[in-house]
Formats: C-alpha cells, sequence, structure tokens
C-alpha cells in the first residue's frame, strides 16, 4: 500500500496559534486516535517503520 507523503498545493495553511485551546486539544485526540487506528495495520505500521528508518539515514 503507497501513501501520499507531504501536503500537496491544495492543502490548508493553519496557524495553530489561532485556534482556541479547546477546539486545539479536541483535534489532537482526533489526531491521537486517527494514528493509534492507522498504525494498528500491520502494512501501514511497517511503511510507517521504514519511514522512519529512511528519515534516519
Amino acid at each position: 500500500m503507497t501513501r501520499k507523503t507531504g501536503p500537496g498545493p491544495e492543502a490548508p495553511r493553519i496557524d495553530p496559534r489561532l485556534i482556541p485551546a479547546e477546539d486545539y486539544t479536541t483535534g489532537c485526540r482526533v489526531l491521537a486516535a486517527s494514528i493509534r487506528r492507522a498504525l494498528a495495520d500491520p502494512e501501514a505500521r511497517s511503511e510507517y517503520e521504514d519511514w522512519i528508518r529512511r528519515r534516519a539515514g
């Protein structure tokens, strides 16, 4: 499975300083749960670990 890496030209530009603290916290919780769910997939986990190794050099 291949995933797109990096933001594309359509990526939104968001200044986190403008997000109310409650909304930022909620967004972080949603993101953390999504990451846990994605990395529960062995194939996705393997791709992530490969990416980490490539970045480390």
